[in-house]
């Protein structure tokens, strides 16, 4: 008698990790960060506050956030938050489903991620930025059953999420159900509308038809720093995307943000990314 073999599908594999990271920021700004491919950070313990492209998302503990391919991602305030950060590289084909939403995880997913963190944590060191790169090489001797466990792992937390969002929003919401955080997201976009002002809170209130005091308030409570930080953040964020992609010189980048002169952006780039423009398109290049 012959047996039918039934075959089993491969819709997409994770083809390699990038970073593990478990970190407790401490009252620490997270620098702004964008990379080609996507990671995936979720909160422990506390609050994290986060602008992916210039939108806001709070992530409480037992939430997380996929970032995109090339989202610029950055933190407008300090965090105590303690996190878990991995990126990856795949082909999965319907990742931008999940992608630059917030996602709350079942005790099966955070299971899921634990091992995931241990084995990566305990498989992987950093390589030597002084040789030109980053990212992760294996530790000696690594087990290979640990990382195809990894891998396997990653895979059904990717399938696992996916299927929940594809099923409906049940563990993925978008982070302005209610009158205040739609509110907040008119108020964003307007300011990144002007980012080739310069412009004052009493300004921005104004506009937005909103009090001075109410401002401050709104921004405080949904994103734990005032409009006009993040405001700059924004521009930080623009500036670097322009640096990036862009054929524009210095000077025209600071003409069409708003900055009075290059000796006045630099100064507000350094001041921000501990980098000048200069230095951080060499960065870019290294990439």
């Amino acid at each position: 008698m012959e047996y039918h073999k039934a075959p089993l599908p491969t819709l997409f594999s994770v083809e390699a990790v990038i970073s593990f990271f478990r970190i407790r920021f401490g009252e620490r700004h997270f620098g702004g960060d964008w990379h080609d491919f996507p990671e995936l950070l979720y909160v422990e313990e506390g609050e994290h506050r986060i602008l992916v492209d210039g939108e806001p998302f709070l992530l409480r503990a037992g939430e997380a956030i996929l970032y995109a391919p090339n989202a610029y991602h950055i933190g407008p305030a300090p965090s105590r938050a303690l996190v878990d950060i991995v990126s990856f590289d795949t082909d999965f084909p319907s990742l931008s489903s999940l992608c630059n939403r917030v996602l709350t995880l079942t005790a099966g997913q955070k299971r899921l991620l634990s091992d995931i963190m241990t084995e990566g944590l305990s498989s992987f060191r950093r390589a030597d930025v002084a040789e030109g790169v980053r990212g992760l090489a294996p530790v000696e001797n690594v087990n290979p059953y640990s990382l195809m466990r990894l891998k396997n792992n990653l895979e059904v937390l990717l399938i696992d999420l996916h299927a929940e969002a594809a099923a409906g929003p049940t563990n993925a919401s978008s982070n302005r159900d209610n009158s205040k955080e739609q509110r907040l997201h008119l108020i964003t976009g307007y300011l990144r509308s002007q980012l080739h002002r310069t412009l004052t809170r009493e300004e921005v209130a104004a506009a937005c038809h909103i009090s001075d005091s109410a401002l401050k308030e709104l921004f405080h409570e949904q994103l734990g720093c005032g409009p006009m930080t993040y405001f700059l953040a924004l521009k930080v964020g623009e500036a670097k995307r322009l640096i990036r992609e862009s054929n524009m010189n210095f000077t025209e980048i600071a003409e069409v943000l708003g900055f009075g002169s290059i000796h006045h952006f630099s100064k507000f780039f350094k001041a921000k990314t501990g980098l000048t423009p200069s230095a951080y398109a060499r960065s870019i290049d290294k990439r």
